[in-house]
């Protein structure tokens, strides 16, 4: 696998709520948005699923997951790719549901979290605009 640069990480965690991308088994592209995920490690994010259904169907289908973030105050962006399996059961999910408690005492809004999905990292991208914009960061 390989490894999210800590600086990437850090725009990642800055920015909060990151945008995924998956692909159906014939090839049409679908986006949604991700607020309950985190780095387990350098090679790892898991993302919760809550109301995830096309995403779902996609990552069960191809396994592909991309996901960006960005930090537009210092003009810096990367986009993460790899590949993800569903967990319904296990820490990873009692810590996403963890997070849905938490969110629903904060906010009022029941979150369900279904699923953990973790994806390895296989490739990592400069994405900001300028001479580095697509380049392999690893």
């Amino acid at each position: 696998m390989v490894q999210v640069p800590k600086e990437a990480q850090e725009i990642y965690t800055k920015q909060r709520i990151i945008s995924l991308a998956t692909v159906d088994a014939e090839g049409k592209p679908n986006t949604s948005y991700v607020a309950f995920w985190w780095f387990e490690d350098d090679e790892t994010i898991v993302l919760i699923d809550n109301f995830m259904k096309k995403t779902r169907a996609n990552l069960e289908a191809t396994g592909w997951a991309a996901l960006s973030g960005y930090d537009m105050d210092i003009h810096r962006a990367f986009q993460i790719k790899g590949k993800a399996t569903i967990e319904t059961e296990g820490p990873r999910v009692e810590r996403g549901k963890m997070m849905a408690a938490q969110f629903e005492k904060e906010r009022g809004m029941k979150m369900p979290a279904k699923a953990a999905i973790a994806v390895k990292v296989t490739e990592v991208y400069y994405l900001q605009p300028g001479p580095d914009a697509g380049k392999a960061v690893a």
